[in-house]
């Protein structure tokens, strides 16, 4: 019996007609008249320039906030990797377990944000009801956060790092926790 080979087809050259290069125009009614090069532009109430520029005017800033959360960690373990494995291991375990648990407050909270933002626009007088609430539920939150965080901190042998590890991490993981009060206030 003969065995298929593995080896790919010798290569084929495609002919493409000319004509399938030049963009048509297009003129149908979910559509408005333009010449289709890659995805054609629709011509309905949700496609308003000046929405989608507020909104990403709105938008920048939490996603500036959420790009800087990030990069916290990132630029800590570029710092902290020259000085060694062991305290690269700490920074890495320390960063992992606090943003593994502030990420709850954040996602909490910025649900608020969106709320605040869509009852500003609508001018009405709930808003200030909306941010009080927030507020008090931000405190909340960031005490809450706090006290996972400290119980966490007692209970670091739950992560199984060595003697070295732990006695280098400890002391970052609890000024980070510290430092998850302003984070959450503001």
């Amino acid at each position: 019996t003969s065995q298929p080979s593995h080896q790919p087809p010798a290569s084929r050259k495609v002919f493409i007609p000319r004509s399938a290069l030049i963009p048509a125009p297009v003129k149908t009614t979910n559509f408005s008249t333009k010449q289709i090069y890659f995805c054609p532009v629709p011509n309905n109430r949700y496609y308003n320039p000046k929405i989608i520029a507020s909104l990403l005017k709105l938008g920048a800033p939490v996603v500036a906030g959420n790009v800087g959360l990030g990069l916290m960690g990132l630029i800590d373990n570029a710092m902290v990797g020259s000085l060694g494995y062991v305290p690269l291991a700490a920074a890495g375990i320390s960063n992992t377990v606090y943003f593994s648990i502030t990420i709850f407050g954040i996602g909490v909270l910025m649900v608020f944000s969106a709320n605040i933002a869509a009852e500003q626009t609508q001018k009405e007088a709930e808003t200030e009801n909306l941010i009080g609430a927030s507020l008090l539920i931000n405190v909340l939150v960031s005490i809450f956060t706090f006290v996972v965080l400290l119980i966490v901190y007692h209970n670091f042998g739950i992560f199984d790092q060595t003697d070295t590890v732990t006695n280098a991490a400890l002391p970052y993981l609890k000024l980070l926790i510290y430092s998850s009060w302003p984070m959450f206030l503001y």
